[in-house]
């Protein structure tokens, strides 16, 4: 076991079925012409997004490298 705050074990929730099959990744049928997969993740309680890129691997990627830099350790990390 580790010592964590509650706000840190909330990370280890399940991710929900996503189309992207990537946590914190989601598509965007408004621009599919341009960068359709945009990036969000929950920081202090506020949905926040992260930006825009054209593959969900480039959004899973970011998404990895903003999650270790908050979380640290505890980060839940997308599977590449």
């Amino acid at each position: 076991l580790r010592l964590v705050s509650i706000s840190q074990n909330y990370h280890n929730f399940p991710t929900r079925k996503s189309k992207s099959g990537y946590k914190g990744v989601y598509f965007h049928k408004a621009r599919v012409a341009t960068k359709p997969w945009e990036c969000c993740m929950t920081i202090n309680g506020k949905q926040k997004s992260l930006g825009v890129f054209k593959t969900a691997k480039e959004a899973a990627m970011f998404y990895n490298k903003k999650a270790k830099e908050l979380y640290g350790d505890v980060a839940i990390l997308n599977k590449i």
